[in-house]
């Protein structure tokens, strides 16, 4: 697993599509997701997968969980 911290301070919301080094990283691009917890004030549920376009609101951001099933 990976936390993976995304943010913009563009006057527009910004479609984010993340490059990740898979082999660095140590997670399989295949079967992996990012996935935003709700954390109350801060980020609603979200969740991703590799190569999708995240939007980021201005002035706002994610913490993303990336993970993989085994």
């Amino acid at each position: 697993k990976a936390l993976i911290a995304v943010a913009s301070w563009a006057k527009d919301t910004v479609p984010v599509t993340l490059r990740l080094d898979w082999k660095r990283l140590g997670v399989p691009k295949s079967g992996a997701t990012l996935v935003a917890h709700l954390i109350e004030k801060f980020q609603g549920p979200a969740e991703f997968k590799p190569g999708d376009a995240i939007p980021v609101a201005p002035g706002k951001g994610w913490l993303l969980e990336l993970s993989a099933e085994p």
